[in-house]
């Protein structure tokens, strides 16, 4: 396990200078994924997506995270959404195959991304029977530096994703649900 975490760590430390890497350097998964290191709580920091509707929800939100376990039965998340001052909980399980993530309920596959930014967590998203894709940005962090945030950017321009909603640090997370 600590090999493959390492190797984790490593090419996710690899990636850097994203404005010179070529796109398909940005969109490349990680080759293994060790849930290990992507266990815990998550602040949402941006989503990149090609529906104005999701848009319209993401703005709507006051802020986001979740938090992913590991259960004997496999992974299982919580993602909280803190919506007009109150906070809405919803429960997911997740298996693991490789460098994907497959969310059961939604048949939806989550690639973890590569980044330079080594407390972040750079999710494409795809759901096969509409095509619809997002990329989201979540780190452990509510502020990130510039260049992070550029790397963000070009991720998304690489998967031609037209808008892009970035979330209010300021704005407070929800408790984690006990």
């Amino acid at each position: 396990m600590f090999t493959l975490c390492a190797t984790l760590l490593l090419g996710l430390a690899s990636v850097s200078h994203s404005s010179s890497l070529p796109c398909e350097d940005l969109v490349r998964p990680v080759d293994q994924l060790d849930p290990e290191p992507i266990l815990g709580r998550w602040a949402f920091v941006a989503a990149g997506l090609n529906n104005s509707i999701h848009e319209m929800k993401f703005k709507s939100r006051d802020s986001a995270s979740f938090f992913l376990v590991n259960r004997t039965s496999g992974l299982h998340l919580t993602r909280t959404v803190r919506f007009e001052g109150s906070c809405q909980y919803t429960d997911s399980d997740l298996t693991l195959e490789g460098s994907s993530l497959t969310y059961m309920q939604h048949n939806i596959t989550l690639s973890i991304l590569r980044t330079s930014c080594a407390d972040c967590l750079v999710i494409h998203s795809h759901k096969k029977s509409n095509n619809h894709q997002h990329v989201y940005l979540f780190s452990r962090r509510r502020d990130l530096k510039k260049d992070e945030m550029e790397e963000f950017e070009s991720q998304v321009k690489c998967f031609n994703i037209p808008l892009l909603v970035w979330a209010d640090p300021t704005k407070e997370l929800c408790p984690d649900e006990i």
